[in-house]
């Protein structure tokens, strides 16, 4: 069983790789830079070609740029936004079983004081914050797309 880690050289990948191999998983780790497959997840032949050829049974989706600056627009959007359609429809395409991780981060919600959720709104404040919301509303979209197959 394999997992394919986007954005795996980050604090969250090393835990992430570690965890799968206590659990039996062969974790494959694409970044940038660093260990593992060298790769940019904006690139769509690169993702559709390693689920096809690895057919995973999961894959995270860590990559994104550690900024809220609006300097960053772009390559945010890239990064999270374009790498999240990229992962889900060669998903579609090639390996429909596997489970998909799209990560997020508690500040695309409306800050009240209070505890958040997933269910509470989101909050499109910076640029940063739009992407993460698009992916979210990206993987609602496939999750749809997947339930109508026939």
């Amino acid at each position: 069983m394999k997992a394919l880690a986007f954005g795996a050289n980050g604090q969250d990948g090393h835990y992430l790789g570690i965890l799968c191999r206590e659990k039996g998983i062969e974790p494959l780790g694409v970044s940038r830079a660093g260990e593992g497959i060298r790769g940019d997840v904006p690139d769509y032949t690169l993702v559709e070609s390693l689920v096809w050829k690895h057919r995973p049974a999961y894959i995270f989706h860590l990559a994104a740029n550690s900024t809220t600056c609006h300097s960053t627009l772009f390559e945010n959007y890239a990064t999270i936004s374009t790498a999240t359609h990229n992962i889900l429809e060669a998903v579609r395409l090639h390996s429909e079983d596997t489970r998909v991780f799209i990560a997020g981060s508690g500040i695309q919600f409306r800050n009240s004081g209070l505890s958040i959720s997933e269910y509470d709104p989101f909050d499109a404040i910076s640029a940063y914050f739009v992407t993460r919301i698009h992916a979210v509303n990206a993987a609602r979209y496939f999750r749809c797309l997947g339930s109508r197959r026939t």
